[in-house]
């Protein structure tokens, strides 16, 4: 199952470029054309990590930040801006952004670098819940056949 990634880009020639680098890379995209947009669309179906822009019509990517970090704390979140400036970089850190890029991205390796580390990450963090579970059974005496189930019901998902 590819990685699933919310793109909440209002520039729709940014978004194209975005879309296709990642899909490239293997991952899923879902855009939202803008913060609010953007925010319905996270509570519906949390992605495994979300990359937004910051200055948009309406909910700006700081307060999407802010949103969902308030929801789910361990969620990544990577903003991306074409006016950075130290004023909105330090706010997206004190956060809990992932990474804070400015645009153009001239790098598109260090944005899917970054994707790619925090999706492995989670995938990690899910897999040691996997087995922090297993461990719990074992120690119940669930039968090994039990275990073996849900570790393939785990993985299939």
């Amino acid at each position: 199952m590819k990685p699933d990634i919310l793109l909440v880009e209002d520039d729709k020639s940014v978004a194209y470029t975005l879309t296709m680098a990642l899909g490239r890379a293997g991952f899923s995209v879902r855009l939202a054309e803008d913060g609010d947009i953007g925010w319905k669309e996270f509570r519906s179906n949390q992605p495994d990590l979300v990359i937004s822009d910051i200055r948009m019509p309406g909910m700006d990517g700081i307060e999407l930040l802010r949103r969902i970090k308030a929801i789910s704390p361990d969620m990544d979140v990577i903003l991306l801006t074409g006016h950075g400036d130290l004023s909105s970089a330090k706010q997206a850190v004190e956060l809990g952004a992932l990474r804070y890029l400015e645009k153009p991205i001239n790098q598109m390796s260090d944005l899917v670098g970054s994707v790619k580390t925090a999706t492995m990450r989670k995938r990690l963090a899910r897999d040691r819940e996997l087995i922090d579970r297993i461990s719990f059974d074992l120690s119940g005496r669930v039968s090994l056949d039990e275990v073996f189930d849900r570790f393939l019901d785990h993985i299939m998902t």
